[in-house]
């Protein structure tokens, strides 16, 4: 339970927010798990994705991976068109042109320490456009 002061600081919100931001990379892991080997219709970051805004990280080991996620260090980036729109939050729809990416690398681990590795193993990219699917709420 949080106590008022830490909801004046930000506890409770930072909770939320990190529950969301889990619920969006497991959902890009599960996207990305699902349509790895499908090639038709591929979609292209614009430029260099590592050049946008890195959001969130998480690590799916292959222990007990009971939804068959991609096991790796997931790296969630933004491109600046839906930066703004992610940092308020909130349920409103992003700009067209929104894209984030799932860039999976391989990992290792040794004495409990994990470390990325330069093996990239799948890109996820999901792109926000109203005209193409538009009951895409991304």
């Amino acid at each position: 339970m949080f106590t008022g002061w830490e909801c004046w600081r930000g506890g409770l919100i930072k909770g939320t927010r990190f529950f969301w931001q889990s619920i969006l990379v497991v959902a890009f892991a599960a996207v990305g798990t699902l349509f790895a080997a499908q090639t038709g219709d591929a979609l292209k970051p614009q430029g260099d994705f590592k050049h946008w805004y890195l959001v969130h990280s998480t690590l799916i080991t292959k222990d007990d991976n009971k939804l068959g996620l991609i096991a790796g260090v997931h790296l969630i980036y933004v491109n600046a068109a839906g930066l703004d729109r992610l940092k308020r939050g909130g349920s409103t729809p992003y700009p067209d042109g929104t894209m984030f990416s799932d860039d999976v690398r391989d990992y290792s681990a040794a004495d409990g320490v994990y470390v990325q590795g330069a093996t990239r193993k799948a890109i996820t990219l999901m792109v926000k456009d109203s005209k193409k699917r538009s009951t895409n709420d991304v």
